[in-house]
């Protein structure tokens, strides 16, 4: 995704050929040789509807007033051309396109996981096991990657309770398949799906740690100093729960919900 986001600003402001044709971490987002034109700079359909509006496309003959528009034409798309040159200078400096990794980690798409043609060309997780210690411990290595191999062709229990969907969401479809057991009662995934949530953890920047201490403040205030963690940590989640339907007036709780017993001990009330 950020790799397509970042061709598609490039290319409002570079050559097509520069930008399809090069591997995307030699591109240089600051290289006026491969500029486009500054009338062919794409500024959007509302503002190309500004420009040919009778108001500007119909100005007077008068010589210096058509010298002053396409002046000021001329200063607006570069200063467009700049923006979309710094902006993307910013980006490179913040995400490694080199990075050989993290496009690899769409193989844990649940989808991807199960299939046969995903495994053909990754049997094995030895490439991320061996640039990622950090997230198992090494005496399960082997465990992890025997698990990786035995998903494709698995054959998962009918029983509603335990059904695994490769519709869901990533981190469901993952966390689901940690608590999964056989008619044993062995956990058949359950290190292999640690591995991969350990991974998904990873944040990409330090903005929604950000944003989750900017709503702890908003929640555990001076007046209300004594709230415990697990209070505030349902807070987050309610709200977060509640934002997914657009705002409290909309929000309908669902039967799990609903049943949810609370220990009152968990709680501290303040006035």
């Amino acid at each position: 995704m950020m790799e397509e986001a970042y061709r598609n600003v490039l290319l409002c402001y570079m050559e097509r050929q520069y930008v399809t044709k090069t591997a995307i971490s030699e591109i240089d987002p600051s290289n006026k040789t491969w500029f486009l034109p500054k009338k062919n700079v794409y500024v959007g359909i509302d503002v190309m509807n500004e420009i040919s509006k009778p108001i500007i496309s119909e100005m007077p003959t008068e010589a210096f007033l058509i010298t002053f528009l396409i002046t000021v034409l001329e200063m607006f798309f570069e200063r467009c051309q700049l923006f979309y040159s710094c902006l993307c200078v910013e980006i490179r400096k913040r995400y490694d396109f080199d990075n050989f990794i993290l496009p690899k980690l769409q193989i844990f798409v649940p989808k991807n996981a199960v299939s046969s043609d995903i495994h053909q060309q990754f049997p094995s997780l030895a490439h991320l096991l061996q640039n990622m210690t950090r997230f198992y411990d090494s005496s399960e290595g082997q465990l992890i990657d025997e698990q990786w191999r035995l998903l494709p062709d698995y054959r998962f229990t009918a029983d509603e309770e335990k059904k695994i969907d490769i519709n869901e969401d990533i981190d469901i479809f993952w966390g689901k398949l940690q608590k999964y057991t056989n008619e044993m009662g062995v956990f058949e995934f359950q290190k292999l799906s640690q591995f991969v949530l350990n991974i998904l953890s990873l944040p990409h920047s330090n903005a929604e740690c950000e944003r989750v201490f900017s709503k702890i403040n908003l929640v555990k205030t001076k007046s209300r100093n004594k709230l415990i963690t697990n209070t505030i940590n349902g807070c987050l989640l309610t709200s977060q729960c509640v934002k997914k339907d657009g705002n409290c007036v909309d929000f309908t709780p669902t039967q799990n919900i609903s049943s949810i017993e609370v220990d009152e001990d968990e709680f501290v009330i303040d006035g």
